[in-house]
């Protein structure tokens, strides 16, 4: 694909890990969900305007062009589709396959 290295960035902008350090280079995307939100660290907001993740990816600086959710449930499957809006990239990961993809 285009994206060779992403970076998880926490909602704070700072990088947290890079996903491929075998190479010495700028990752081509940063992620954001990472021990926040998307994976449950922090507790989804109740109103999604009030959202860390998805407001670092609205920034019209560019700071993170990918978003990470992990779901849960049904909170966290809107939460996706929210954050699949607003990012280039979206990572889900989910270990109840009962749950439709969000590409139907």
């Amino acid at each position: 694909g285009s994206v060779n290295i992403a970076a998880f960035k926490d909602a704070g902008d700072h990088e947290a890990e890079i996903v491929d350090a075998s190479r010495d280079t700028e990752p081509d995307i940063y992620v954001v969900g990472k021990e926040g939100e998307g994976d449950g660290t922090v507790d989804l907001p109740s109103d999604f305007s009030g959202s860390a993740d998805l407001t670092t990816l609205r920034r019209s600086d560019d700071r993170a062009q990918g978003s990470y959710v992990r779901v849960f449930d049904e909170d966290y499957e809107e939460f996706a589709e929210e954050a699949a809006r607003d990012a280039e990239y979206t990572i889900v990961a989910t270990e109840d396959w009962d749950i439709i993809p969000l590409e139907n």
